[in-house]
């Protein structure tokens, strides 16, 4: 009897693979799940004897940090529509931020604040912890509390949106009899009362660095917590420290960021330009003041023609390596009054992930865009 080669093939190349010891595939499968959880999911699913011997990540996508989805990113429908669609649980939820992979929700009904796993669909009330500008306090409950704590400390003035790194609460704060720096905090995750009476308590901020930076941000890039900032108030060259660097007194900016590209507006996002062609990697986009000059309508007698103003700032690319401004998006999307057409760039969509007033209403950035809400209006600008 002849067999064919696709027969050989599976009697003896698929057969070793599918009886390889259970030990050997747990310890092959959490090197994968370092890399990517999707990767994880794709070993599972190469044949029943490598799903059953490997832990199932749903259940434990929530609990277990090295189950939460990394390398996504969710972008904006568009037309006024909510960021994710065709799923029952958006009937009543809106997407309001992220943090370490995770969609954090905010319920219609009762305002309450839920945490789901996009793609295992764990959906958990956690330890949540806001920051409330206003009240100069961070707001804090755990799973079971039934109503909200505020912090028995006030916050310093912050310069920019607070974010979350590795469980724990990190913001650039202002001094009053500091005005030339920033100060980098880290908010702990709220902690057993001394009192014990099972209640929990918030340890006040610690203060960790202080940064000349103007216009600073916080980013997570490659799995690193750094900031990164204008030298100067000329806003024309941009650096990035590791936070980690700082703490230990090393005051020196990174040369390089490799293959990243670190997106900046409200919030700072940052990807890996390897898996996308058209963005430029080691570079920062933001927002641009250039040296460029625009007549005005005003006639300047003394000069014998019209006047001149600085350009309006628009979204470029800034080169770390060779110093230099490029433009990022085509259009004007900071102060055009038209919409821009689509289809949009994909460097338009990851800087609007960046501006989550538009990003949580599912709009393309674009100052011609006002996004409304009809239900509880106040409590839909979050970033």
């Amino acid at each position: 009897m002849i067999q064919d080669r696709s027969s050989k093939h599976r009697l003896l190349g698929s057969e070793p693979w599918a009886s390889l010891p259970q030990d050997l595939l747990e310890l092959i499968a959490w090197r994968v799940l370092a890399g990517d959880l999707l990767d994880y999911v794709r070993f599972r699913a190469v044949c029943s004897h490598w799903n059953s011997s490997t832990v199932p990540p749903r259940g434990r996508g929530l609990v277990d940090p090295r189950f939460h989805p990394r390398r996504w990113m969710l972008f904006p429908e568009g037309y006024g529509l909510y960021p994710v669609r065709h799923l029952p649980l958006f009937d009543d939820h809106i997407v309001i931020g992220s943090a370490d992979g995770l969609l954090l929700l905010f319920r219609h009904p009762d305002t309450a604040i839920r945490l789901l796993h996009p793609f295992t669909g764990d959906i958990a009330a956690p330890t949540v912890m806001l920051c409330l500008d206003t009240k100069r306090r961070v707001a804090y409950a755990a799973t079971g509390d039934r109503r909200w704590s505020l912090s028995a400390w006030k916050l310093p003035r912050l310069r920019a949106v607070t974010m979350s790194f590795q469980g724990k609460f990190y913001a650039m704060a202002v001094n009053s009899a500091d005005k030339n720096n920033v100060y980098i905090c880290r908010i702990d995750p709220p902690q057993p009362s001394a009192e014990g009476n099972h209640s929990l308590s918030l340890p006040p901020p610690r203060m960790l660095v202080k940064s000349p930076l103007d216009g600073a941000r916080l980013v997570e890039c490659g799995s690193e917590l750094m900031v990164l900032g204008f030298t100067d108030v000329s806003l024309a060259h941009l650096v990035v420290y590791r936070v980690s660097d700082l703490t230990k007194g090393r005051v020196a900016p990174l040369a390089s960021i490799g293959e990243h590209a670190i997106f900046s507006e409200v919030h700072a996002l940052c990807i890996s330009a390897k898996r996308f062609p058209s963005i430029l990697g080691n570079s920062i986009i933001c927002k641009n003041r250039s040296s460029r000059m625009v007549e005005t309508h005003d006639f300047n007698p003394l000069l014998g023609r019209r006047a001149v103003r600085p350009a309006h700032p628009l979204v470029e690319q800034y080169d770390l390596g060779s110093d230099t401004w490029s433009p990022a998006i085509d259009e004007d999307i900071v102060h055009s009054d038209r919409t821009p057409a689509s289809p949009y760039t994909l460097a338009h969509h990851i800087f609007t992930c960046c501006c989550r007033y538009y990003w949580n209403k599912g709009l393309i950035m674009c100052a011609a865009i006002i996004p409304n809400w009809s239900v509880k209006p106040n409590l839909r600008i979050i970033g």
